[in-house]
C-alpha cells in the first residue's frame, strides 16, 4: 500500500471528489516511559504516540466519562471488538429490531448508529464486499479504537478515552468511496443524537455548502469536528493554501474557528512527509506508526482484533477528537468554542523543528496532558456551598469558609463526644447526628440544619466496661443508617453497630479484633475501613460486615493521631482511602485506591501539634470528592484533588472539639 496516495479509489457526485486519507507502512516503535501505563496487553506498541501527546498525564486527571458521545464519521466500526463492545453509543430511544422508527428519527432499528452506504443500521464494514480495500474496511474500527478502546482492562490496547461512546456513521465503503450527501445526513444525524464531537478523516476538493452549513450547525449545537488535512505531498511542500480540501477548509475564511483542521507529525515533532500543512491546519498529532483496534474478520483474512503500525492524517485526527472528548468528560459544561480553544493553546510550539512550515502547521502539536491539567485545575471551587460542623463541650457550632467565622447553632443537654452529619430524611437538607455522654450514659441526638432536635434517644452499651468510640452515617439504596463503635478494652475488640436512625434499634453488628483510631465507611457498598495504630506503625483495614478481611495495608515510621476519609476520589469504580500523618517533622497525605492497592503520597510541609482533618466533598459538580485539609488550630484550609493537586486554599481560625466527617 503506497502511504504517499490517497486512501484507495475515489468516487464522483456533484463533480467532487474525496478520499479516506490513512495509510499503512512497516516499522518498530521504541518503548517509552509514561506517568500513568494502564495494563494493556499491546499498551508498549502504543506508548510512544501516547506519551508524545503527554496522555498518561492526561489520565491522572480522567480517563473518559460513557456520557460524552464522539460520532465517527468514516466506514462503519466492527462493534464486537471486545476493545469497543462497550464504548459503542446505544440508542435507548430505539427498540431493536422491531421494524418500527420509534424515535421518528426517519431511521429504523437504529439502535447503534446508520449505514448511510447501505440504508440500514448494519453499521459494521461487510468483510467480503466486492472490491475490498483491507486498509479502507479496517478505517474506522481504527479511528474509533485510538478515540475510545477500553482502557486499563489487560487486553489489547488502549484508547485515549477508557470509557466514552463512539457513535458510528458509515459513509464509505469498503474502496474509500462515498458522497457528500451521506456525509451531510450523518452530521445531521449526529447533531439530532446528541454527539459531542465529530471524528471525520475524509478529504474532498469541492466546496460543498450544503455540507458547510450543516457543519456549522453543529458546532454551534456544541459539537466539537475534528477533520483531516490529508495526505497530499504533491501539492507545493503539502500546501493545501491554494488546493483547499474539505471539510478541514470549510472554515478557512471564518472569523470563528469553528472547526479543527489536523495534520501529522512524526515522533520528533517534524511534518510527516505525506501530510497537508496551510492555514487550514490548527494542530498536528501523531499520524506515524500507529496502533489500534482492528476489523476481525479471519474468513477474509482479517484475523486481527488489534494491530498496525498505520500511518496518515487519519489517525491524528482521533488522537485530537479523543482529546475533545475527554476535556468534555472534564468539563461537561464547556461549549465547543471553549474546547477548542483549550485545545489549541495547550500545544507545543514546534516551529523550530519546522522552519519551512511556520505559519502552515496550526498552534503546534497535540498536548492533552496540558490541556487536561489545565480544563481540571480551572474548575470553579465553590466554598459557600457547605458548612464544617464542630462541638465544643455540649454546643455545636459551623465553621463558614467562606465567612471565616465560627457560628452558633444549638446546645445539648449532655457534652458532645462524636458527631456526622448527611441527609438522614432524603430531603435534600442534611441533618447532624450527634452522640452524648453523661457519666456512663449515651444519647443520639438527630438535630436538623437549623439546630431544632428531630429524634432523641439513649443507647445502651453491649458490656460493662466498654466505651462508645464513634459514630457515623451509611447510605444503601436511599436508606440512611447510624453506624456506632463500641470498644471493650477486656478483650480488645471493637464491635460496630447498625442502627437504625430514627430509633437507635440495633440492626446487625460485628466485632473485631482491636482498637481503632480512626475509621470511616465506603460510600459503594457495606464496609468498614479503619486504622490501628502501634507505636510508628499504622494498619489500614478493611472489613466486610462478617469480618472478612480485605484489606491490611501498613505504613511504618508516622507518627501523631491519623485522620481518615473514604470515597471516591479518582475516575473509576473504586473508592480510595484518605489518610492523613506525620512522619517526622513532616505531614503527608496517602490516597489509597481500596480495590487495587495502588496509592499516591503528598507532602503537606512541617507537622503542626494540632489534629489534622480530612472531609471529602464533591465542590464542583464533577462526581468526584474533593480532599479538604485543615488543622482544628487553624491555619490554611486547602482543597486538593485525589491526585494530590492543590486547588484552592484560604486561612482558617482555630477550631475547638472535633469536626463532622
Amino acid at each position: 500500500m503506497n502511504l504517499l496516495n490517497s486512501f484507495y479509489t475515489n468516487w464522483l457526485k456533484k463533480s467532487t471528489i474525496l478520499w479516506v486519507v490513512g495509510g499503512f507502512l512497516l516499522c518498530v516503535v521504541p518503548v517509552a516511559v509514561s506517568a500513568r501505563v494502564p495494563d494493556d496487553q499491546w499498551y508498549i506498541l502504543q506508548d510512544r504516540v501516547w506519551n508524545q501527546i503527554q496522555a498518561p498525564q492526561a489520565w491522572n486527571y480522567e480517563t473518559g466519562n460513557g456520557q460524552v458521545v464522539v460520532a465517527v464519521i468514516d466506514t462503519g466500526v466492527d462493534i464486537s471488538n471486545p476493545e469497543l463492545s462497550q464504548n459503542i453509543w446505544l440508542n435507548e430511544d430505539e427498540v431493536a429490531d422491531n421494524g418500527i422508527d420509534d424515535d421518528n428519527n426517519g431511521y429504523v432499528d437504529d439502535l447503534h448508529g446508520w449505514n448511510f452506504v447501505g440504508k440500514d443500521n448494519n453499521i459494521v464494514p461487510p468483510a467480503f464486499a466486492e472490491k475490498l480495500e483491507e486498509g479502507a474496511a479496517q478505517h474506522g474500527t481504527l479511528i474509533s479504537g485510538l478515540i475510545g478502546a477500553i482502557g486499563n482492562n489487560k487486553s489489547l490496547g488502549t484508547g485515549l478515552n477508557w470509557r466514552v461512546k463512539i457513535m458510528p456513521l458509515r459513509v464509505m465503503d469498503n474502496n474509500g468511496s462515498g458522497s457528500y450527501g451521506n456525509i451531510t445526513a450523518a452530521v445531521e444525524y449526529a447533531i439530532k443524537n446528541k454527539a459531542n464531537v465529530i471524528s471525520i478523516s475524509i478529504v474532498g476538493e469541492v466546496l460543498e455548502e450544503e455540507m458547510r452549513s450543516v457543519m456549522r450547525r453543529a458546532y454551534d449545537a456544541g459539537i466539537v469536528i475534528v477533520a483531516a488535512a490529508g495526505n497530499s505531498p504533491k501539492l507545493v511542500s503539502g500546501s493545501i493554501d491554494t488546493n483547499p480540501v474539505y471539510p478541514v477548509c470549510f472554515d478557512k475564511d471564518s472569523s470563528d474557528n469553528w472547526l479543527i483542521g489536523v495534520t501529522s507529525v512524526d515522533r520528533s515533532d517534524s511534518l510527516s512527509s505525506f501530510a497537508s500543512c496551510g492555514p487550514c491546519v490548527d494542530i498536528m498529532a501523531p499520524g506515524e506508526n500507529i496502533y489500534s483496534t482492528e476489523l476481525y474478520a479471519p474468513s477474509a483474512g482479517l484475523s486481527g482484533q488489534f494491530g498496525g503500525p498505520w500511518s496518515g492524517t487519519s489517525f491524528s485526527v482521533p488522537l485530537v477528537a479523543g482529546s475533545a472528548a475527554l476535556l468534555k468528560s472534564i468539563r461537561p459544561e464547556w461549549s465547543a468554542k471553549e474546547i477548542i480553544l483549550a485545545l489549541l493553546n495547550s500545544a507545543d510550539v514546534v516551529d523550530e523543528k519546522n522552519p519551512d512550515f511556520v505559519g502552515q502547521i496550526g498552534y503546534g502539536r497535540l498536548n492533552i496532558g496540558r490541556a487536561a491539567e489545565n480544563a481540571y485545575l480551572s474548575k470553579p471551587v465553590d466554598l459557600d456551598i457547605f458548612n464544617l460542623y464542630s462541638f465544643n463541650n455540649k454546643k455545636i457550632y459551623f465553621y463558614q469558609p467562606q465567612l471565616f467565622k465560627n457560628v452558633y447553632l444549638t446546645s445539648l443537654d449532655w457534652s458532645v463526644i462524636n458527631m456526622a452529619y448527611g441527609d438522614l430524611n432524603n430531603d435534600g437538607i442534611q441533618e447532624i447526628a450527634t452522640m452524648t455522654k453523661n457519666k456512663n450514659n449515651y444519647q443520639i441526638n438527630i438535630v436538623s440544619s437549623k439546630g431544632n432536635i428531630i429524634f432523641q434517644y439513649n443507647i445502651k452499651l453491649s458490656k460493662l466496661g466498654s466505651n462508645f468510640t464513634g459514630l457515623n452515617i451509611y447510605s444503601q439504596n436511599n436508606n440512611q443508617f447510624l453506624i456506632v463503635s463500641e470498644y471493650d478494652n477486656k478483650t480488645n475488640k471493637t464491635k460496630f453497630l447498625k442502627l437504625n436512625w430514627r430509633s437507635g434499634e440495633k440492626i446487625t453488628e460485628v466485632s473485631l479484633l482491636g482498637r481503632f483510631v480512626s475509621w470511616s465507611l465506603k460510600k459503594t457498598e457495606e464496609k468498614i475501613v479503619a486504622l490501628q495504630q502501634t507505636n510508628s506503625s499504622l494498619r489500614l483495614l478493611e472489613y466486610d460486615w462478617n469480618a472478612n478481611k480485605i484489606v491490611d495495608w501498613r505504613l511504618t515510621g508516622v507518627s501523631g493521631v491519623p485522620a481518615l476519609a473514604v470515597g471516591k476520589v479518582w475516575s473509576g469504580d473504586t473508592e480510595q482511602a484518605v489518610i492523613t500523618v506525620n512522619r517526622g517533622k513532616n505531614s503527608e497525605m496517602y490516597v489509597y485506591d481500596l480495590s487495587n492497592s495502588s496509592f499516591i503520597r503528598e507532602s503537606f510541609g512541617l507537622a503542626e501539634k494540632y489534629k489534622q482533618n480530612i472531609i471529602l466533598k464533591d465542590i464542583n459538580f464533577d462526581g468526584l470528592s474533593e480532599i479538604l485539609h485543615f488543622q482544628s488550630g487553624g491555619g490554611n484550609f486547602s482543597v486538593i484533588d485525589g491526585k494530590g493537586k492543590w486547588l484552592q486554599s484560604l486561612r482558617i481560625d482555630k477550631i475547638s472539639g472535633q469536626l463532622a466527617d
